[in-house]
């Protein structure tokens, strides 16, 4: 008995062994062939905005951007997945800081127009849009240094695949979001400690929308 156990032991690591290769392959995360499971995409970038409302009409001008995206593939065609994404702004004298987060859904298409691994995204979400006055600030919020504005968001990207000579998968996007802004909050420092006055409706029909260019890569 005791050598049936030894052999079986010996066949089953010898089994594993030889499919440890196969394994790997599968998992393996390329461009044009996405693998199942989880994976983590990191990339920044720039991006427009323009700030609409019943009076204003004001280009926000370009930013850095930094985002992440956390999803789970069920195929090489489908993922659902969470993101979390920062931008700045420079509005005049004001500071724009702007935090997105969303859930969606990518979907990769068949090669095209020289485009490997073409993808697009469409997701939901809320924003937290922070606007710090550094000059004189907007009308109606004169007794603040800094005003919080948050609301839900949609957005839609599109972009492509390419893989370096060591197997490392990146991508680029052009991404579109627009967002309302539904809700503020003014906020004095008091001792270097955020004070807020109440939550207030924005009944202005307040709107942000963006436009992104970003790079990154699939960190696994």
């Amino acid at each position: 008995m005791r050598h049936v156990i030894i052999i079986v032991v010996s066949l089953l690591f010898v089994n594993i062994a030889a499919a440890k290769p196969v394994i790997e392959e599968l998992e393996k995360f390329e461009r044009d062939r996405w693998s199942e499971g989880l994976h983590l995409l990191v990339g920044g970038g720039a991006n427009f905005g323009v700030y609409v409302s019943d009076a204003i009409h004001q280009d926000i001008g370009m930013g850095p951007v930094l985002k992440t995206e956390v999803g789970y593939f069920f195929n090489d065609r489908l993922a659902v997945e969470w993101s979390a994404l920062i931008k700045f702004n420079f509005v005049d004298s004001w500071q724009v800081w702007d935090t997105l987060f969303s859930l969606g859904v990518r979907y990769r298409f068949e090669d095209f127009g020289g485009l490997h691994g073409p993808f697009m995204r469409a997701f939901v979400g809320s924003v937290v849009n922070v606007l710090y006055f550094r000059g004189d600030p907007p009308p109606g919020y004169a007794d603040f240094s800094r005003v919080q504005f948050e609301g839900p968001m949609v957005g839609v990207g599109f972009g492509s695949m390419e893989e370096t000579e060591k197997g490392t998968v990146w991508y680029w996007e052009i991404t579109a979001t627009g967002e309302a802004l539904e809700r503020s909050t003014g906020i004095n420092m008091s001792a270097d400690v955020p004070v807020t006055d109440g939550q207030s409706s924005v009944d202005d029909h307040s709107q942000l929308y963006s436009v992104y260019f970003t790079m990154g890569i699939v960190a696994f």
